[in-house]
């Protein structure tokens, strides 16, 4: 399933999400963390990564740097957002592993 067309499939997520009935203003939210974390990680890596090359190490950093700013409140529901859509791309085969279920276990 890798290449240059399932680099990112964060259109198909928003997809279903809306199929889920979910609110549309809380998936616009959603889609709009999805993609800091996503700039954050190229930003990190100095280049365009798939979703496939993103580690555990990687979200640890960014969650570190986004706790400088935001309350733990605040932090558990972006940590939720991202713990969503990598259970969707576990399921849909984006990912080989969904290690959010993990992290979001043992983080702080």
């Amino acid at each position: 399933m890798r290449g240059v067309e399932k680099l990112l499939p964060i259109a198909e997520f928003k997809t279903y999400r809306e199929k889920s009935n979910i609110n549309p203003n809380t998936i616009e939210m959603e889609i709009k963390y999805i993609n800091k974390f996503h700039s954050f990680i190229n930003k990190m890596k100095k280049d365009t990564v798939s979703v496939w090359d993103i580690k555990l190490k990687d979200v640890t950093m960014f969650f570190d740097e986004e706790s400088k700013y935001l309350s733990d409140r605040t932090l558990y529901r972006k940590i939720t957002i991202i713990t969503t859509y990598y259970d969707y791309l576990w399921k849909k085969g984006y990912v080989p592993i969904d290690f959010m279920a993990k992290f979001r276990s043992n983080y702080r």
